[in-house]
């Protein structure tokens, strides 16, 4: 839902639903969220906008209200690393709660994107007036720091027909949330080649692979950003090395 059209936006019947939206958030009375809401500012971003860059001063905490923000780096040879896709209700920017630091990370709009933002020093304000709220945070950071051991594991597979069957599965139990279902749908939220670099390997294999994993009806594509997961029993014996 967008407010109007206004670049920089303070409606705040808008900003308490972007507050709304936030898991972190949930466990919140109205009037607590009307309050966190007065300290909030929303702003839209273009595709293709930058929302920071990389060895910048970082001192807000970002809330997706509507669209997907691309996380990433830029290794030392130049190439860009997709780190995650941000959608509604995920944050960013929680690691300068407590200190102003550069980030080494940078972030994008992939889509047209409003975002709520709050500084630092309001952040810390509502985490010390409500402590639960720092719990989840807490709890958020564990969930990515868990996410980021199970990419480190991708890139030490030696198999590309692993780390793509992995990444499938994964796709399918984060946005379906049915991991034990035959067949089920993926709408990817990037592009194949950056879901390429995601897992180290190039646009080029990931295109191949998809095809053979197609042929051997583990999984039907559906134009660029769809895959359909037809046998989900393969693809966990090729992840387990047994197929």
């Amino acid at each position: 839902m967008k407010c109007n059209e206004d670049h920089v936006v303070k409606g705040h019947e808008c900003i308490l639903l972007c507050i709304g939206k936030v898991p972190i958030f949930h466990s919140l009375s109205i009037d607590e969220r009307k309050k966190i809401s007065s300290l909030v500012t929303r702003k839209s971003y273009k595709k293709g906008e930058i929302l920071f860059l990389e060895e910048q001063k970082l001192n807000s905490l970002y809330i997706v209200h509507v669209g997907k923000v691309k996380i990433g780096k830029t290794t030392n040879s130049g190439q860009e690393h997709l780190i995650r896709i941000l959608s509604t209700g995920d944050f960013i920017g929680e690691d300068t709660l407590f200190e102003e630091k550069l980030t080494d990370t940078f972030a994008e709009a992939v889509e047209p994107t409003e975002a709520c933002i709050i500084r630092l020093k309001d952040m810390q304000t509502i985490i010390n007036e409500t402590p639960s709220i720092g719990l989840k945070l807490l709890t958020e950071v564990s969930r990515r720091l868990k996410k980021t051991e199970q990419l480190l594991n991708i890139l030490q597979m030696q198999s590309i027909d692993q780390r793509v069957a992995t990444i499938l599965i994964q796709f399918q139990e984060e946005n379906r949330g049915e991991a034990y279902t035959q067949i089920q749908g993926i709408q990817l939220d990037v592009k194949k080649g950056d879901l390429a670099k995601y897992i180290g390997i190039t646009p080029e294999s990931l295109s191949r692979k998809l095809s053979s994993f197609q042929d051997k009806g583990f999984i039907e594509l559906i134009g660029q950003r769809q895959i359909i997961i037809k046998d989900k029993n393969a693809l966990l014996k090729i992840v387990l090395g047994e197929y």
